[in-house]
């Protein structure tokens, strides 16, 4: 399924408060995981009034590998 997002922007949340966004470059099946380039690593933040997660900072990276079993929510910018 997300081969086909492949040369689009995409969020991944790895944990409730850290993420990465990047262009997504390839998935690989061994290891499972993906690569982004233009990878940015981003700290998100929610609140009562707005439960939904916002990005709060970001700090560049070049590549990046992140492997599935540590992703808990990819999504499509």
């Amino acid at each position: 399924m997300l081969e086909k997002k492949i040369g689009n922007k995409i969020l991944v949340v790895t944990e409730n408060d850290l993420g990465f966004e990047g262009i997504l470059s390839t998935v690989s099946n061994k290891p499972p995981g993906l690569w982004l380039c233009k990878a940015e690593v981003v700290t998100l933040r929610s609140t009562v009034v707005n439960p939904l997660p916002s990005i709060v900072n970001r700090a560049d990276k070049n590549e990046l590998f992140i492997h599935l079993d540590t992703v808990q929510r990819v999504e499509v910018i």
